[in-house]
Formats: structure tokens, C-alpha cells, sequence
């Protein structure tokens, strides 16, 4: 997906170059990827230039790429003037920009065009790391079929699976050696799986994370040859339901048309209006977002609207629904909450539910993210609704503290906000949620005796990884 996200960019380098005689060819060299699949990625992302299918992997020994995307440039007389990133779009595997300001391929090929040395001739490339293909016949004590599987189905296939947000699956041996290498690499720095909040500051359903012993065994099969191992130990893959994950909902939502999201560019933030259908006062106690295409769909929000505000400012736009970034861009009478990649759709407790107003909209709001080539999107909601009356009235609470005001030249600036609830309630899940700037984010509830209740802390906040955490066991203050 990262080198996917710079095809646009090296199309148009490509065009733009070649006038001056400089050829660009893309390599596939993973073992894993056949000549058809290589010839139907060519075709799908309408890569304008040759791609050589490095079967033998001679070009890989001769430059050297450690990972993919990587890009090389030689001389005609076979010298390396330049190899690494095609430009600063990526600080990280997961953390992209919203544009790129350095634009190392670029500045090398302006060098060796003016007949300059290239100022900064390697650079370490964001991506990837190529992979090896599995040694035949390996042996080892630990074995994927009996040790490896288990792992992988356990924490990884939620996501990493068709149709689901993760870039590629994990459903068997084939899967899991063609990113074997990438695997020992997040598994060992902990971003993957992903898990955000810190351990012990507040328990939570559905923790995610490895072992050190599981880490260690991945990365000991990997350096044993990637042994599939005896047949009879085979781990069988978890099966998904194709449909709606909590039965058939009371009523079905979708965008009336679809979005088409252009090839490269910045994030975009759409909103969608669509009608409840309801004509009375219901209680909700769950709903399901099904990502009509989740390669580009980061995640949603779900917003209420019984104004009519949303339908005019969708009216106002040229667009299949209308922009904003912060928020939706009226005031919303309340939320049904977000989804994020890899959250499982839950019901509410027993005895609790959420407001949804009679002939009210549901604003759809989606994080949409390029890549690499024209896409369009149509996604669904699907609303449970309670059959008996809730004990329990659920809402958001926002506690935000609005005058911020960062200052100049400051690296650790705190920010605090606090709340003091107004009656007695129970706590089901936190959200934390920041932008671009923040680092750190850390909820505490302090009870009348004084007392200090951890409630979550967030110590990297990464805008791409943001999530909700639901209590092991709700909080009652």
C-alpha cells in the first residue's frame, strides 16, 4: 500500500523525466507475487511505466534494496547515484503526511540532469522489507502449523483478511511467509497488533498484544527457514461471518451514491446525509458500519441531526455529499459513535440504550485515504434497536477545554480539561481523540474522598491509530 500511494507520483516523474532520456522500470522481486499477479497490479493501478519481473532476483542482488517502495538510480554505466525514500510522504510505516515537503527522487534526478553530484545520495527508505522466500524442507522446533498459526490467527486475521481494512491477509502458510520478514519487524516493536492505551492504567475488553515468548517464536521460525511442519498439527484458520456480525439489523442505511476518491492527494472528510426512516423515538443499542471499500475508508462517525442544517450544507456542495474537517459543521444533537479498522460492532448492556429522535438524519461522517488510484466508495450502517425500555440512557461526553493556545516555540505544552458529573453515572468505554499535534493523553476521575481512578493514558497518540476502548467492567462514580 505505501508504494501503491506513490504510483501517481512516479507516473508523473515518469512523463516528466523521460523527455530528458531517463527511463523509469518498476522490479518486482518477492518471491510471492506471480507473473499474473504482478501483470494485474500493472493494469489495476495503470502504472505507466515497464515493470521487469526480477524472477532470478539478479537486479535485487545487484542494487541492494532493502525494502519496498525503494528507488535506485544508476548510470548509464551501471554506478548507483541515489537509492532510498521517493520522497518524505511517509515519517513511518504508519504515519503519513498530509503532503510531502522533501522530495529526495526529485532532487536527485534534477542533480544528475544539471550534471551535479546528487547532495544527498542515500536516504533510509519508509516501507516494507523485502522479503526471503521459505527454505525448503526447513526444519526447526518451532513450526508454523503448530506454533506459528494459533498466533497468527488469534491477533492477526480480524483484519488481515479480503474486504477488511489491513493491507494484505494472513489465512495460511503462503500469506505468512510472503510477510514473514515485516512480521518479526512490528511484532518486535510493538506496533503490531496495534494496542495504544497503556497496560495496567485502566482494564479493558479485548486487549490486544504478544507475549515476549510469542514474539520470540515468530522470530526464531523465521530464522529457521520458515518450517511449515507436520500436516497434523494444522491450525484451522477462524471463520467469519459474511454477513452482519450481530444479526439482521431493524434498519439498513446507505449512501445514496457513490464517492469517488481521485488517485493521490490529500485526506478528505466527507459527509454524508442519510435519513433515519424513523417516525418515532427509538432506543438504539447497537450498530454496524460495513466500509463499502475499505481500502480507502479510515474510519467513520456517526452524527444526529433533526435541524435540517446537514441537508443544506449538503445541498450547498458540487459534491456526493459536502467537506469539513473538524467535526461535521453544525451543532449535532448527539452521536452514535465511531468506527474504527479492527473494532468488533457491540451491543449496549441490557437495560441500556441511545436516543435516536424521530425523522432525525444520521450524518456519516468518513476519513478517506488515497491509494494510488481512483476508487469509489458506498458504505452502510446497520441500527439495532432495543425491544424494551432502557434503565440506562447512554450519551457522549465530550470533556473539551477549547481555549487552546500552544506557545510559540513550546515542545511539551499540557493542555487539561475536566468535568464534574452532574449526577451519578456509569462509565462503558473511552475515545481519545486529538489531531496531528498531540503526543500524549492521559484521563484520570477523581472521586469526592479524593480518591484517583485511572481511566486510560494514551503515551504516542497517532492520529491513524486512534480507537474506542470499551471497560472490562463499566465504572461506576
Amino acid at each position: 500500500p505505501i508504494s501503491n500511494s506513490f504510483i501517481p507520483e512516479l507516473n508523473a516523474q515518469s512523463a516528466r523525466y523521460s523527455r530528458d532520456g531517463i527511463r523509469f522500470y518498476g522490479v518486482v522481486s518477492d518471491p510471492s507475487v506471480s507473473r499474473a499477479e504482478a501483470l494485474a497490479h500493472h493494469t489495476e493501478f495503470a502504472i505507466k511505466f515497464p515493470v521487469l519481473f526480477d524472477s532470478s532476483r539478479a537486479l535485487q542482488r545487484m542494487l541492494k534494496p532493502t525494502h519496498s517502495p525503494q528507488v535506485v538510480v544508476v548510470s548509464r554505466t551501471g554506478m548507483v547515484l541515489y537509492s532510498g525514500r521517493i520522497s518524505n510522504l511517509f515519517g513511518s510505516v504508519w504515519r503519513r503526511r498530509a503532503t510531502a515537503d522533501v522530495h529526495d527522487l526529485r532532487d536527485a534526478l534534477e542533480a544528475v540532469l544539471a550534471n551535479r553530484k546528487v547532495a544527498v545520495a542515500w536516504t533510509i527508505p519508509i516501507g516494507c522489507p523485502l522479503e526471503n522466500a521459505p527454505v525448503t524442507g526447513a526444519s526447526g522446533e518451532v513450526t508454523f502449523n503448530r506454533d506459528i498459526a494459533p498466533i497468527i490467527y488469534a491477533n492477526c486475521t480480524e483484519c488481515h483478511r479480503p474486504r477488511q481494512s489491513a493491507p494484505f491477509s494472513l489465512l495460511n502458510y503462503r500469506d505468512t511467509t510472503a510477510h514473514a520478514r515485516q512480521i518479526v519487524e512490528l511484532t518486535r516493536s510493538k506496533l503490531m497488533p496495534p494496542w495504544h492505551p497503556v497496560k495496567g492504567f485502566g482494564r479493558f475488553k479485548n486487549e490486544r498484544g504478544l507475549t515476549d515468548a510469542e514474539i520470540d517464536s515468530i522470530s526464531r521460525w523465521h530464522l529457521a527457514g520458515m518450517p511449515e511442519g507436520d500436516p497434523d498439527d494444522k491450525a484451522a484458520p477462524p471463520k467469519f461471518s459474511g454477513g452482519w456480525r450481530l444479526g439482521t439489523p431493524d434498519v439498513v442505511l446507505r449512501m445514496n451514491e457513490e464517492f469517488s476518491l481521485p488517485a493521490s492527494g490529500r485526506d478528505v472528510h466527507q459527509h454524508f446525509v442519510l435519513p433515519s426512516t424513523v417516525h418515532k423515538e427509538r432506543l438504539v443499542t447497537a450498530i454496524e458500519f460495513r466500509p463499502g471499500n475499505p481500502r480507502i475508508v479510515h474510519h467513520a462517525s456517526f452524527y444526529l441531526d433533526t435541524s435540517g442544517a446537514a441537508r443544506r450544507l449538503a445541498a450547498q456542495s458540487p459534491d456526493v455529499g459536502y467537506g469539513g474537517f473538524a467535526g461535521p459543521g453544525f451543532d449535532n444533537i448527539g452521536s452514535l459513535r465511531s468506527w474504527l479498522p479492527g473494532m468488533t460492532p457491540q451491543r449496549l448492556p441490557k437495560g441500556f440504550g441511545r436516543l435516536l429522535p424521530a425523522h432525525s438524519d444520521v450524518v456519516l461522517e468518513i476519513h478517506y485515504r488515497s491509494s494510488g488510484k481512483r476508487e469509489t466508495d458506498r458504505s452502510t450502517i446497520g441500527i439495532h434497536f432495543s425491544k424494551s425500555a432502557a434503565r440506562q440512557l447512554v450519551a457522549e461526553l465530550q470533556i473539551i477545554n477549547t481555549s487552546l493556545v500552544i506557545p510559540a516555540g513550546e515542545s511539551r505544552h499540557a493542555h487539561r480539561a475536566s468535568y464534574t458529573l452532574p449526577v451519578d453515572a456509569t462509565l462503558l468505554d473511552a475515545a481519545p481523540h486529538m489531531h496531528f499535534l498531540g503526543r500524549q493523553m492521559k484521563a484520570t476521575a477523581t472521586r469526592p474522598d479524593g480518591t484517583v481512578e485511572p481511566l486510560i493514558w494514551i503515551k504516542d497518540w497517532d492520529f491513524n491509530w486512534q480507537g474506542q476502548y470499551l471497560y472490562a467492567v463499566p465504572l461506576r462514580f
